[in-house]
């Protein structure tokens, strides 16, 4: 369903978006993979590579735009484009209605 897709996933260390990882991979999405824990990221892409597929991680904090702006580019350098991103990591913070939330 997925081949030849490209996608990104955040929060991918653990829960949620390590199973969305590992499913998205089985579809044959090629994987950016981000979390603050580069350890969990290294078995997450080992466990995807000895499966067939392709994913690589780039470990840091979302909330840094540097971080974002990596991800991105990893995803175009690394397999040509981006089709999706799944943007799951999670942030603690002053909780607002979304109107006036501040946005960092």
């Amino acid at each position: 369903m997925l081949t030849n897709k490209v996608a990104i996933i955040t929060g991918a260390s653990s829960g949620i978006g390590r199973a969305a990882a590992t499913l998205f991979a089985a579809q044959g999405a090629g994987l950016v993979v981000s979390g603050r824990r580069q350890a969990a990221l290294d078995a997450l892409t080992a466990e995807i590579t000895a499966s067939g597929g392709e994913a690589v991680a780039v470990a840091g904090d979302i909330r840094d735009e540097t971080c974002a702006r990596n991800l991105v580019e990893t995803a175009v350098t690394r397999f040509g484009g981006l089709d999706i991103a799944f943007n799951n990591a999670g942030t603690a913070g002053t909780m607002a209605p979304a109107p006036g939330a501040d946005p960092r």
